[in-house]
């Protein structure tokens, strides 16, 4: 019997934006696709980035499969 699992990788090209209330967002120009998108906030570009990153990653954990990812899954 094996142990093997999938593993999904994805690569992002994250964009930060400073917004007018002095917070910065972030979010993957590759799959942003408007409201109920994962987007990430932070007083700095790297927090923003951090949020965004757990946002997907618990969005990748609500859409497994018992196998791994799900063939239908999309960002956002």
């Amino acid at each position: 019997m094996s142990d093997n699992k999938r593993i999904g990788i994805a690569t992002v090209n994250i964009r930060t934006t400073l917004q007018p209330n002095g917070e910065y967002s972030a979010i993957d120009d590759d799959t942003y696709d408007g409201e109920g998108s994962a987007m990430g906030w932070g007083a700095t570009p790297e927090a923003a980035i951090e949020d965004l990153k757990e946002q997907i990653a618990d969005r990748s954990f609500a859409r497994q499969d018992g196998l791994g990812y799900s063939s239908d899954y999309r960002w956002g």
